[in-house]
């Protein structure tokens, strides 16, 4: 390496060591160094990136907002509290906004949104997703300044390992933060595809946006980190490309939900699911798939890498789809339908005495085909059920003896006994491995039932 090279580097640091360079080096070289600074201050400078950032993290306080929802009587998903998170604006006209389904919450709940050096307004839930850690809100459109702007989306593919990126948001209650790391990786090991970043993701930062710092698009929403003293910055960020074909079949006025799946993948210890159906647990043959059968892909797309893969390339077209399969070696296409998930938005539960009756949620179909319908999904510190040694968790079997088959006919029930005691009998998972059931029966009087998430029967 020549003076050149040697003291170039030092040059960076401090300006004594550039004029220690001038008195040391001859005419000729130091008309090299003049030409490599120019270079290096005005082709390559960190300043210009630093520059760059500032404005792709300015553009973000103009698109990301405050969100917060207040949970009272929470679905089993949520705890009773105040949610606060993040948020991003993608359609200006009508007034959607991006978030995590944890900020959110699946429970009834009526989230605020605060744009920058702006009060809070009302919201609904547009959708909520029951796989993806998504939501999306809305606001009346008439109440978003003209200054804010739209995110703009990075559709089109996820950005490769390295990619420079930065999340925002508020972590820890200090608002409208920027903090820069690279993309990290991609995995499913948690289920669907995720993002993994080593940009800084605190309390705070979720429903935020993932900006690539190159092209100031948003790449993904920040959504959890490893929640470990020993972790240094693992990160994980849900990719903007599930959310862009979401966004895109709403504004069709197409249901987005994902597929219930009726069946389990054979996993190989050292590479994960693969694709071999092991089993079939559905109470509705809609396609044709056995045991064995081997999923290759869905008809117009690539082939399956992961499980999440399959369920997004189903998204609006659960009523009518094909599958290349592979059945005792042979190539085969078959086609079909799915059932989708129920619409959390239209999610609906019966609190009675001080705790949540309603079904259980699920987005894969559930193997154990016997079980009640009906979950205990939330009770009220200090009520009459708590009182009555009843848990969140348990399983409603029976009332007074009777089974019932849907919520209607179970709020009826409540209100034809209110102000009555009734039996009734619950059951819970025990063992280590909660492989057995455990039943136990309670005397408990009925009062104050209500019909929570809206009207049954709609």
């Amino acid at each position: 390496m020549s003076i050149v090279q040697k003291d170039l580097n030092r040059y960076w640091g401090k300006e004594q060591d550039h004029l220690a360079i001038k008195t040391s080096l001859s005419k000729g070289e130091l008309i090299v160094i003049g030409i490599c600074v120019i270079s290096w201050t005005y082709l390559f400078s960190p300043f210009n990136a630093w520059s760059s950032d500032e404005e792709h993290f300015e553009k973000a306080a103009s698109y990301t907002v405050e969100m917060r929802s207040q949970i009272k009587i929470p679905f089993m998903e949520d705890v009773q509290s105040i949610y606060r998170g993040a948020g991003f604006l993608v359609d200006k006209k009508r007034g959607w906004i991006v978030t995590n389904a944890h900020v959110s919450s699946k429970s009834p709940s009526i989230p605020t949104v605060s744009f920058k050096g702006e009060d809070y307004i009302s919201g609904e839930k547009v959708y909520v997703d029951p796989y993806l850690d998504l939501a999306i809100v809305k606001v009346p459109a008439k109440k978003i300044s003209s200054d804010k702007i739209e995110a703009k989306l990075k559709c089109d593919e996820s950005p490769k390992t390295g990619h420079p990126v930065g999340a925002f948001g508020h972590p820890w209650g200090f608002s409208y933060t920027g903090t820069k790391g690279i993309i990290s990786g991609e995995t499913a090991d948690y289920g669907n595809n995720l993002l993994q970043t080593d940009a800084p993701i605190n309390g705070g930062n979720s429903g935020g946006p993932l900006i690539s710092l190159e092209t100031g698009e948003v790449v993904g929403i920040n959504t959890s980190s490893i929640d470990s003293d020993d972790d240094q910055n693992t990160n994980f960020v849900e990719p903007i490309g599930y959310v862009c074909r979401i966004l895109e079949l709403l504004k069709q006025g197409k249901d987005p939900s994902p597929v219930k799946i009726p069946f389990n993948f054979l996993a190989d210890p050292l590479i994960g699911d693969t694709f071999v159906i092991a089993d079939m647990h559905s109470k509705n043959n809609l396609i044709d798939l056995k045991v064995g059968d081997k999923i290759v892909r869905v008809i117009d797309n690539d082939p399956l890498e992961n499980e999440g893969e399959f369920i997004h390339a189903l998204r609006g077209k659960s009523e009518n789809f094909s599958l290349e399969i592979l059945r005792n070696g042979t190539s085969k296409v078959i086609s079909g339908k799915l059932e989708t998930h129920d619409l959390i938005t239209d999610r609906k539960g019966i609190f009675v005495s001080g705790m949540l009756i309603s079904n259980r949620s699920k987005y894969r179909d559930d193997p154990l085909l016997y079980l009640p319908e009906f979950d205990i999904h939330f009770v009220q510190s200090g009520s009459i059920a708590e009182n009555a040694l009843i848990d969140s968790d348990q399983i409603l079997e029976s009332v007074n003896g009777k089974t019932f088959e849907s919520l209607e006919n179970l709020y009826t029930f409540f209100k034809e006994n209110e102000d009555k005691e009734v039996k009734i009998k619950l059951s819970t998972f025990e063992g280590s491995d909660k492989y057995y059931l455990t039943h136990y029966e309670h005397t408990l009087p009925i009062t104050d039932v209500k019909l929570i998430g809206g009207v049954l029967g709609e």
